[in-house]
């Protein structure tokens, strides 16, 4: 989506295993956070107040992960109720999506199952998006049966899913 709309700088924070396949769905940059800690540390120290955007994906997805603190201190303008970054959290626990509801967090803190309506203005121009910028979906076929449906479950909790799993019924 990033580089359908022309985004000069896409950062993906991923490990040295999936480094081709980001860079192929365009990032222009990569953060390994398989590296040292070292090398963590000085991203977020060298891009604080640098983004227009952080979409953050692994915050909520498994217990220990929250990277949110961090993320939101990358962002534009922190200090500004307009023109600021955008901080857009895919996952999280209840407690989150809670104070969202209530309003608790930042006006900048989008959560995007909860913070937006679904209409199909908005979709089509996601599907613009995506079409124009020729992004394609990883999907990882299985079969509907027993022996599928257990082996769609143990590569989804391995927490590091290439693609989607999509079942095929017959």
């Amino acid at each position: 989506m990033a580089k359908a709309l022309k985004a000069k700088r896409i950062i993906a924070m991923t490990s040295t295993t999936n480094k081709d396949l980001v860079f192929e769905f365009g990032a222009t940059e990569i953060v390994d956070y398989s590296e040292a800690p070292s090398s963590m540390l000085k991203f977020w120290s060298s891009n604080k107040y640098m983004l227009d955007c952080v979409f953050d994906t692994a915050t909520g997805s498994q217990k220990h992960l929250d990277y949110s603190s961090k993320a939101i201190k990358l962002l534009k303008y922190p200090n500004r109720v307009t023109e600021r970054g955008k901080y857009v959290q895919l996952s999280g626990n209840i407690g989150t999506w809670i104070r969202r509801k209530l309003k608790l967090l930042p006006s900048n803190r989008l959560l995007p199952l909860v913070a937006n309506t679904i209409n199909t203005h908005d979709l089509e121009e996601i599907f613009r998006l995506l079409d124009d910028s020729n992004a394609r979906p990883i999907i990882i076929m299985k079969p509907w049966d027993p022996e599928g449906l257990q082996d769609a479950l143990n590569t989804l909790n391995g927490h590091h899913t290439r693609g989607k799993v999509v079942f095929e019924i017959s």
